[in-house]
C-alpha cells in the first residue's frame, strides 16, 4: 500500500491524507503531531493509518487547539508492529483508535 516511512518526528501536511504511514524506528519514541484547522484543514472524514514496527512508542498529538480523543489518557501505539489511525471529527477534533496503550 502507499505509504511514507518515517524514523522521526513529524507534522502532517496536507498532501498525508488518507495515506499509511509505515514507522520505521528502532527504540526512538516518535510524535506525530495534527496540525490546527488554521494551517492545515483536512476535510472532516480524513483518516490516517499508522504502523509501528519498532520498539520505541509513537504518539499522535494536536498541536495547540487540536483534540486527539482517545480511550487513554495519550494516543499511543500500544506496541510494535500495533496498528492504529486517526480520523478528523470536526473542526480540530481528531479520534484515535486501533491497538494504544
Amino acid at each position: 500500500f502507499p505509504s511514507h516511512d518515517r524514523t522521526s518526528n513529524y507534522t502532517l501536511v496536507a498532501g498525508d491524507a488518507s495515506k499509511r504511514f509505515y514507522i520505521k524506528n528502532s527504540s526512538t519514541a516518535i510524535t506525530v503531531t495534527i496540525p490546527a484547522d488554521a494551517s492545515v484543514n483536512f476535510p472532516v472524514g480524513t483518516e490516517i493509518i499508522f504502523f509501528q514496527d519498532g520498539t520505541g512508542d509513537i504518539t499522535i498529538s494536536g498541536a495547540s487547539g487540536v483534540t486527539v480523543k482517545s480511550g487513554s489518557s495519550l494516543a499511543k501505539l500500544g506496541e510494535q508492529y500495533a496498528f492504529a489511525g486517526v480520523v478528523k471529527l470536526s473542526a480540530n477534533t481528531w479520534g484515535f483508535t486501533g491497538n494504544r496503550k
